[in-house]
């Protein structure tokens, strides 16, 4: 990342309380794990061999979609900070056991130096420059409540099984391509030939401030993310959301999976 010394400095006025005035599109806080449970409805998603798009965020889509034996990856975010965490944790899986690996990034010790201690020989210059400044310079271990946002490990169950772990471990070295770019710049970074059986867009439209942003996004997915689409490729957007946003991606979706009894999965074909 070109940007490096420039996100360092800023994740150290995360880590120093001053995030107020840098938080937005290009930064924003990291989660270490995601909120959804992807287990219930990967499965129902052919990317054995395939081509897959997906949101970073914390890298467990990435994880997922290994653990799947996709052929190639491509993950995406705006939040640059998410894009040093997903390539942490894809790296870690080369010299972390499971116990590791788990008390790392999945518990109350998460983020300690003496297992950073072993990734970060596996890193590259500048994913190595960033998280070392951050433990040297911004206290990262004391102070990560300030540039992370903890999820609960309700979801984390493609980890908790040893032998899942271990199917991950063998398929890490499926090619992973990272593009940070904001949802609607994403055709500015693919390639026209680009195509995906499944496209995972996480929880994205609760994030859309505005109905005629969720319009907007709707007609991007429609006008634009589905000419990356496989013939038979499918995109899934998980929500939690009530009322009507929710009346709208039931009437725009083609499927919906029951994630639990709380959440939806709409897909679109």
């Amino acid at each position: 990342m070109i940007t490096t010394k420039k996100d360092t400095q800023i994740a150290l006025e995360f880590l120093n309380g001053n995030h107020s005035k840098y938080i937005g599109d290009n930064y924003n806080y990291i989660y270490n794990s995601t909120n959804e449970n992807l287990d219930s409805y990967y499965k129902y998603f052919p990317i054995k061999d395939k081509n897959i798009l997906t949101i970073a965020s914390s890298g467990d889509h990435i994880l997922e979609a290994i653990l799947n034996s996709s052929k190639e990856i491509v993950c995406f975010d705006k939040n640059i900070f998410s894009l040093y965490m997903s390539k942490l944790k894809i790296e870690s899986l080369k010299v972390l056991n499971y116990d590791e690996f788990i008390n790392f990034f999945y518990s109350s010790n998460f983020f300690n130096k003496k297992d950073y201690s072993k990734i970060r020989e596996c890193l590259d210059e500048n994913i190595k420059y960033f998280w070392d400044k951050l433990y040297i310079k911004g206290n990262l271990e004391n102070n990560i409540g300030r540039l992370f946002l903890t999820n609960s490990y309700e979801y984390y169950g493609i980890y908790c099984d040893e032998d899942k772990f271990g199917k991950i471990k063998e398929n890490s070295n499926i090619p992973i391509t990272y593009k940070h770019t904001n949802f609607f710049d994403l055709h500015k970074v693919l390639k026209s030939s680009d195509k995906f059986s499944s496209i995972f867009l996480s929880n994205i439209p609760d994030w859309l401030d505005t109905k005629s942003r969720n319009i907007y996004y709707y007609n991007y997915i429609k006008n634009v993310l589905s000419k990356y689409l496989d013939d038979d490729g499918m995109i899934a957007i998980y929500a939690g959301v009530q009322g009507s946003r929710q009346l709208e991606l039931e009437e725009k979706s083609s499927q919906i999976i029951d994630a639990n009894e709380k959440t939806k999965v709409y897909v679109y074909r």
